[in-house]
C-alpha cells in the first residue's frame, strides 16, 4: 500500500510504502528463524538490533553478540524451530 505525500523537489510526488506490523512480522519471524536454524550468521545479525539480548528461562541474559556467538560457534543449536501458531 502507497501513500502519496509531498515532495520537497517542485512537479514531483514522493510515495511511502505503508507497512502492515502484523504481515510484517509472519514474514520476517520465520526467515529469521530459518537463518538461526542454518547457522547463516550474516542473515541472523541483519535480523537482530544491536541493543539485542536474550533472555534465557532461567533467567540469565545475553547480548546480541553474546547470543550469536553462542549460535555461530555450537554452544546454543538449533536443529529445528516450528511456529505453530500466528
Amino acid at each position: 500500500m502507497e501513500a502519496d505525500c509531498r515532495s520537497p523537489i517542485p512537479g514531483t510526488i514522493a510515495t511511502s510504502v505503508l507497512v502492515d506490523p502484523v504481515n510484517e512480522m509472519r514474514e520476517t519471524e520465520p526467515a529469521r528463524l530459518r537463518a538461526l536454524v542454518a547457522n547463516a550468521m550474516a542473515t541472523a545479525e541483519a535480523f537482530h538490533a544491536q541493543s539485542f539480548h536474550l533472555v534465557t528461562p532461567h533467567g540469565s541474559t545475553l547480548t546480541r553478540f553474546e547470543y550469536l556467538d553462542a549460535v555461530e560457534n555450537g554452544r546454543i543449536m538449533y536443529r529445528a524451530w516450528k511456529i505453530t501458531s500466528e
